[in-house]
């Protein structure tokens, strides 16, 4: 995603083909916090429980910040072709489930992102001004 908005080209190891089971760091931690007055101790999955491509990815991303450069590479050594986990016991443990879908998921990152690189460039042009400013008094 940084990459993308910094405007350089999308790096694919592998055909892009490969399947992972994404999920939105905000359904990250509402499933933690679910867990914290939970009765209920294990090995628990917190996924989407469905698989995206990296391809998928890449036009998600794409239809958020326009097209972008993508080069693919050789594949990782020792990556696995496709990965989705269960949800089913933490679903049923902890009453939850995913809210966001990988589009919203990636379309709110963006939006943090974006937000936080115009912020930084402002600190940086404000650290500017106030280096400039003392080297004159």
């Amino acid at each position: 995603m940084n990459r993308l908005i910094g405007g350089q080209p999308l790096l694919v190891h592998g055909t892009g083909e490969q399947t992972r089971d994404f999920i939105y760091v905000e359904d990250v931690a509402y499933a933690i916090y679910r867990s914290v007055n939970s009765p209920h101790t294990g090995i628990y999955n917190l996924s989407s429980n469905t698989q995206a491509s990296v391809n998928q990815i890449i036009e998600v991303l794409q239809s958020i910040e326009g097209s972008a450069q993508v080069e693919f590479t050789g594949q990782r050594e020792g990556d696995i072709e496709h990965s989705c986990l269960d949800n089913r016991k933490v679903a049923r443990d902890l009453d939850w489930s995913p809210l966001y879908s990988i589009e919203e998921g990636l379309r709110k990152t963006a939006s943090y992102l974006s937000n936080e690189t115009a912020r930084n460039r402002l600190r940086s042009q404000l650290k500017v001004c106030r280096v400039g400013s003392f080297q004159h008094l």
